[in-house]
């Protein structure tokens, strides 16, 4: 029998300044008996480099250097791979607390879990400050509960898309043929909507035991993606596809239609305005896109001001641009709003909370 606990997987991909304290987090654990796989997706800094050094003085790490393939390929990489009893995934440039390893073990160990969820603590590099996210500790067994609305809960907790904060019985995954499908941004959610249909045992943890580092937090979207439609159209179906295998009322399914849409066609109207979007250089190309991919929905949305969440400012200001006005006047107000993030970043962070979602 292997005798490896936990097979922790690291995809790594240019984040030379955050590398070390990543993998000094893992070696730290008191859970001892792991192993460390690095995996260099193809960086073109040091972090190739950096991973190999500390292989040297570590023989718990192995480290595999490919060429770049994106991240799910990194991830299902690592799995075909991995030794460990379970597996853990961890980006590269976030931290784990010193207990996570051995506390997840124990947790998942004790209630034959094939998934484990602790809470996190989310940093906001800039701006110093963080906020925690957590839910109780419990133990859902899918003979008795419904782990559809366990996953609703962990939802409403934001801790329910990552898959970072989750030990995965490997076999489990494997019996099952789990993988990450290229959909970033939607891909950990993707994934874990199928995991949570085919597990039999979930456990929790209450400990915020996961450092997720927010140093880009000038945007929902830290990367420009050119398929983000078919991206979205495919988060909104599995999901609902979701809804329907656990049962879920037809008025419920209604509800969280709607929530989702929303949050998708604002993903896409921000996608505009990244950085790296060509939709930069041509406003009649973004309000046509907006037209196009967003108007066009405005019927499935029902601006209902009787929900049972709250609502960010920007989520509010795109819904009333939405209801009230046209293509051109909402792409001019969120062109006025990316400019003032750009000419006043001090300032954008301060009121960051209330625009951000």
């Amino acid at each position: 029998m292997n005798d490896i606990c936990i097979s922790v997987i690291v995809p790594i991909y240019n984040v030379e300044p955050y590398l070390s304290r990543c993998i000094e987090s893992l070696q730290s654990q008191t859970l001892s008996n792991i192993e460390i796989l690095l995996i260099d997706d193809g960086s073109t800094d040091s972090s190739g480099k950096i991973a190999d050094n500390y292989s040297l003085k570590d023989p718990r790490i192995r480290v595999f250097h490919k060429g770049n393939e994106g991240l799910s390929a990194t991830r299902n990489f690592g799995l075909s791979i991995a030794e460990g009893k379970y597996v853990l995934f961890i980006d590269s440039d976030d931290w784990i607390d010193s207990r996570m390893l051995e506390f997840m073990y124990q947790k998942a160990s004790v209630s034959n879990s094939d998934i484990t969820v602790c809470g996190v603590e989310v940093e906001y590099v800039k701006e110093k400050r963080s906020d925690i996210l957590i839910f109780e500790d419990l133990e859902y067994n899918a003979d008795d509960q419904n782990l559809g609305d366990l996953f609703l809960r962990l939802e409403d907790h934001k801790l329910s898309n990552f898959a970072w904060n989750k030990l995965y019985l490997l076999s489990f995954l494997k019996n099952n043929n789990l993988q990450f499908e290229n959909l970033m941004p939607a891909e950990d959610f993707i994934f874990n909507l199928s995991a949570f249909k085919y597990a039999k045992r979930i456990s929790v943890l209450s400990s915020p035991l996961y450092h997720y580092m927010r140093r880009d937090s000038n945007s929902i979207l830290t990367s420009y993606h050119s398929n983000l439609v078919k991206i979205e159209n495919r988060r909104i179906c599995d999901y609902m596809d979701f809804l329907r295998y656990f049962h879920f009322t037809e008025e419920f399914k209604k509800g969280k239609l709607e929530k989702i849409l929303e949050a998708s066609l604002i993903s896409l109207l921000l996608n505009l305005y990244h950085n790296r979007s060509p939709f930069l250089e041509s406003r009649n190309k973004r309000v046509d896109f907006i037209r196009e991919n967003i108007f066009s929905h405005k019927d499935m949305v029902s601006f209902n001001g009787n929900i049972s969440y709250r609502r960010s400012f920007l989520m509010n200001l795109f819904l009333f641009l939405l209801k009230y006005s046209s293509p051109w006047v909402m792409e001019s107000i969120f062109s006025v709003l990316f400019l003032f993030r750009k000419k006043f970043v001090t300032l954008y962070y301060k009121f960051r909370e209330h625009l951000i979602r």
